[in-house]
């Protein structure tokens, strides 16, 4: 019997299910001074893949996915729109990247995400 709690344990540890999670909060603000974001909060032109729903990804420094959310319907004022997102249950890993849209990726170590208190503020445009 202690055989297999001790497997089980192994197991466990390996999968990540004992680590650590968090719930990550985080903001999208988008900037297009040719652009008005009222009363929708929209990117256009080059800036069409940001918008509410779109993809947030969050991988660890390997690429496994750790957690998946969308942006949210965003409140846009003038020529700024402010999208968030959340992403439940995120383990404690070393590196972290995360993408929205088509963005690219963006890395954060475990220090970083520690120092931050595990909230993300991007910012897109001038």
């Amino acid at each position: 019997m202690a055989i297999i709690a001790a497997a089980a344990f192994i197991s466990l540890g390996g999968s990540g299910a004992l680590l650590p999670k968090h719930d990550i909060a985080g903001t999208f603000t988008l900037t297009d001074s040719g652009d008005t974001f009222f009363p929708s909060c929209s990117g256009n032109g080059g800036y069409s893949d940001i918008r509410p729903g779109a993809n947030v990804v969050l991988r660890d420094g390997d690429g496994k996915l750790l957690s998946t959310g969308a942006l949210g319907a965003g409140v846009g004022s003038g020529s700024q729109c402010v999208l968030d997102f959340s992403l439940p249950e995120v383990p404690e890993v070393s590196f972290y990247t995360i993408e929205v849209g088509k963005r690219g990726n963006l890395s954060y170590s475990l220090a970083d995400m520690k120092s931050m208190g595990w909230a993300i503020d991007l910012t897109l445009g001038s």
